[in-house]
């Protein structure tokens, strides 16, 4: 049975594409285009929660975590 893509609708996504997961702890699923938009950036997701971090500064750029979780992603 074939996987479907997930929707991706963080920042300038609204399509179907597979967000290659490059890191899970916690529950906690760090995700990341090759060659994506600037700012370089990740996405992590937890639970319902899902934030866009900046690489240089590690602030959320768009979404939100607990503040948990936050704390482990930076």
């Amino acid at each position: 049975m074939a996987e479907t893509p997930e929707i991706v609708s963080v920042g300038c996504y609204n399509q179907r594409r597979r967000m290659p997961t490059i890191s899970t702890f916690y529950g906690i699923l760090i995700r990341m285009f090759f060659n994506d938009h600037a700012p370089p950036h990740f996405h992590a997701r937890y639970g319902e929660f899902e934030a866009t971090i900046d690489l240089g500064t590690l602030d959320v750029s768009q979404g939100q975590l607990p503040s948990r979780a936050l704390s482990l992603v930076q």
